[in-house]
């Protein structure tokens, strides 16, 4: 059932229903792409040495993507959630996402800030541009490489790193598989930690 047709910008009339029909099977895949990137995502050996490196398009160097930036961050998280768009996002839905989730007002993230991102992020082949169109897509296997950073850095690394110093009290009675996991973790990383000599 299509509530708004408005938003695939093919028209409301029957003859249209074969191309209304194409969109919606269009952007059906593009979200179980972009499920299945979630479900199972990727990251092989030197990924994110390969995402920092100095990249270029045509004449114009670009710099690479440091992840240890919170901008960077803000944007693969934008062009991720950004992906199931019908018709891709647009630069400035980009700078909008990143906004909202930063907190950034239009001074500090405009426009133009979001068009370099995104040329930094189609230099490393994350995005491409159809042919006359002024929207983005991801790529399928760009997009299980940024939703496994996400993954690995918002549910595992942070709350490892938040929990390995904390004093443990009782457990309760029945832990859920993951909890089990993550307990199993912060031992192994706070044995690591007095091993390296760090202060956890």
């Amino acid at each position: 059932m299509v509530h708004n047709t408005t938003a695939l910008r093919c028209g409301k009339v029957l003859e249209r229903l074969p191309v209304l029909l194409d969109r919606m099977r269009a952007m059906l895949v593009r979200f179980l792409n972009t499920v299945q990137a979630a479900h199972v995502s990727f990251l092989d050996a030197g990924t994110f040495e390969r995402w920092s490196q100095p990249s270029a398009r045509g004449n114009r160097r670009l710099a690479g993507i440091d992840l240890n930036k919170v901008r960077n961050r803000h944007v693969l998280d934008a062009v991720v959630s950004l992906s199931t768009a019908p018709d891709g996002f647009t630069v400035a839905q980009v700078a909008g996402k990143v906004r909202e989730r930063s907190g950034w007002n239009e001074e500090r993230y405009a426009h133009r800030h979001a068009a370099y991102d995104l040329a930094k992020l189609r230099a490393k082949n994350f995005i491409h541009r159809p042919e006359r169109s002024h929207r983005f897509n991801a790529h399928p296997t760009a997009m299980r490489a940024m939703c496994a950073y996400l993954l690995l850095r918002d549910q595992v690394i942070k709350p490892l790193l938040a929990g390995v110093g904390r004093p443990r009290g009782r457990p309760p009675k029945t832990l859920h598989p993951i909890d089990q996991h993550y307990i199993r973790l912060r031992e192994e990383m706070h044995a690591t930690f007095e091993t390296l000599g760090l202060a956890a």
